[in-house]
């Protein structure tokens, strides 16, 4: 890259020489707007946590679409699927890394 002068930039406005240099004193003092005892709170509950039945959880997008008002409100739930959905197979495509070839595998599910 080239270091010589752009015409198009005006040099003056970046110029920081100049000895009319005003006083900065106050901009080294810091004031904090943030108390943090005003920042704890108590009342914040736990997240809902939803226990479906077999057969609720037999369509689970519309069991979802079930508990959203009730979860909606808090931004987030915690569905524990039942047990009998716990180690259910399930199919996968996995890659082998040295010839990439996709081939599919079945395995139990540990947890979700």
């Amino acid at each position: 890259m080239s270091m010589r002068r752009r015409p198009w930039i005006n040099y003056g406005q970046y110029d920081n020489s100049s000895e009319d240099e005003p006083d900065h004193g106050k901009l080294n003092q810091v004031t904090a707007r943030w108390r943090p005892e005003e920042a704890c709170r108590p009342d914040i509950e736990d997240v809902p946590v939803f226990y479906p039945t077999d057969e609720e959880f037999e369509d689970t997008l519309k069991y979802i679409a079930s508990i959203r008002p009730r979860a909606e409100q808090y931004g987030i739930c915690r569905i524990v699927p039942p047990s009998s959905k716990m180690n259910k197979e399930c199919d996968t495509i996995l890659v082998n890394e040295e010839s990439y070839l996709w081939h599919h595998s079945a395995y139990e599910l540990q947890c979700l």
